[in-house]
């Protein structure tokens, strides 16, 4: 089988009112996707939207709504509607915890009869509400929570997501600073979204030829980092080469700033991190050099949907669009998608429909694989149309695969692309699926894995850059 798809949405001319729940604590509010002030009707079609709308990860969770809002818009061509049916979308905020998430879910398939629901934010609350999905019978696409678990041995076939995953971050990063002399330390929030994250690095990076001397963990409220980092630059100060502390940290504490204020080159350590929203981008500007990998910044895909969202976001909001905003956009399309293949909004119909779906995104086309005779999750690279491509699936509970994204280098951009080579090439069963034209193609990865820089490789999934050049025009 396979899993993946999913965000948030919401309708830029919507009004909603807010009700608490006393034994939750759930703000929930109703979006209606037409007319405001219309009420909920039986045929109505219910969109769920549950996220971390207060709370350490508020300022991503606005983008995935912002984004959803714009992908319904997108999707219908403005009307909000679907096949006669008024889209409306139901938020609720979970405030990132986990308690709170799976009752704000439970409520919004049994008392708000969701047809569907978007989330979540954290990747800790995203995995405490899948077996909630399991027991309605309902789907849940997840967005933008990325821990490895939740398609992995946490998965049920009610899960699918549009959101990238730990793996993919780990790996595309390993690969930009990784090679045969180079030794790093590692930083991490100490819950699922860090461990995962760490876990698959670590894989990764051994394939490079680099070599791991340590690995921190902090609590996500950490705001002095005086000791952990006294500790990375303690096992690296003494490496021969080239060292790097690579750091996956989300939310506020900004811990790349506490390290460098502690004078890391002093020792010859340098820091690197992945892409992030873009005000934490302009923060870069302070680590000049740095490298890493990024999954989304608004002026590299080119295709039609980014297009639109870029003008249409710079419009309204007197900004580009950001990280979690291309999430949000890609939850709603995958919706839309479904919903339209399946002519229903049944589980089974959605779940058959979703299976072998193709559908447009900010980054390119999206896809998932059909289910496999086996029935088993599969875990696939789609390479979509738009230079760009996400995995959906899952082969099987740890696996890996790589999200591959086509780019080319543009000078005006100021980006400074390096070549990612496919990591784990070569490794046992392992594929690369790649999207030609409206059929899956299997193409076997090379073997030995190139090195970065070797022959004509292109990005993979991820674009490397030197963010500090991307963070000069980043206000």
């Amino acid at each position: 089988m396979f899993v993946t798809l999913c965000n948030s949405l919401l309708p830029r001319n919507f009004e909603s009112g807010g009700t608490i729940v006393r034994r939750s604590l759930i703000i929930t509010t109703t979006i209606l996707a037409l007319a405001a002030g219309t009420s909920a009707r039986a045929d109505d079609l219910k969109v769920a939207l549950i996220y971390g709308k207060t709370g350490p990860l508020e300022a991503y969770a606005k983008q995935t709504e912002t984004g959803l809002q714009m992908g319904f818009e997108y999707a219908t061509k403005g009307t909000m509607t679907l096949d006669g049916r008024k889209i409306v979308v139901i938020t609720k905020d979970d405030q990132g915890k986990p308690d709170l998430s799976k009752a704000a879910l439970a409520e919004a398939y049994q008392d708000d009869k969701a047809d569907i629901a978007i989330g979540t934010t954290s990747s800790a609350a995203a995995l405490a509400i899948l077996p909630v999905a399991e027991e309605n019978k309902k789907i849940l696409i997840v967005e933008p929570a990325v821990a490895d678990q939740i398609t992995g041995e946490k998965w049920n076939r009610y899960i699918f997501r549009t959101a990238r995953n730990s793996s993919q971050d780990a790996i595309s990063n390993a690969v930009a600073i990784g090679k045969q002399g180079v030794t790093v330390a590692t930083l991490a929030q100490d819950y699922a979204f860090g461990r995962d994250g760490v876990a698959t690095f670590k894989e990764a990076l051994a394939k490079t030829g680099a070599t791991l001397a340590a690995e921190e963990y902090a609590p996500t409220s950490t705001t002095d980092f005086t000791a952990v980092g006294q500790r990375l630059f303690d096992a690296l100060k003494d490496k021969p080469g080239r060292k790097v502390i690579w750091v996956i940290w989300a939310g506020a504490g900004n811990p790349l700033a506490k390290l460098q204020d502690m004078d890391p080159k002093r020792y010859g350590i340098e820091l690197s991190t992945g892409g992030n929203i873009l005000p934490a981008l302009a923060a870069y500007k302070g680590l000049p050099g740095m490298e890493g990998a990024t999954y989304y910044f608004y002026e590299i895909p080119k295709n039609p949907v980014n297009d639109w969202l870029v003008a249409e976001h710079q419009k309204r909001f007197n900004a580009p669009p950001d990280f979690f905003t291309a999430g949000g956009f890609a939850a709603a399309m995958s919706v839309v998608a479904a919903v339209t293949k399946a002519k229903s909004t049944d589980t089974e119909k959605l779940i058959t429909a979703m299976e072998g779906l193709e559908f447009d995104t900010p980054k390119g086309q999206d896809g998932v694989p059909e289910r496999r005779p086996s029935g088993a999750p599969e875990h696939v690279s789609l390479q979509g149309q738009g230079r760009s491509e996400r995995r959906l699936g899952r082969a099987r509970a740890g696996a890996r695969a790589e999200d591959r994204r086509h780019g080319r280098s543009r000078p005006q951009q100021a980006l400074s692309f390096l070549a990612s080579p496919p990591p784990l090439a070569g490794e046992a069963g392992w594929g690369l699926f790649s999207l030609g034209g409206s059929r899956l193609l299997r193409h076997p990865l090379p073997n030995p894995p190139p090195q970065a820089g070797e022959g004509a490789q292109r990005d993979r999934g991820y674009i490397s850059i030197l963010f500090a050049k991307l963070g000069r025009n980043i206000e």
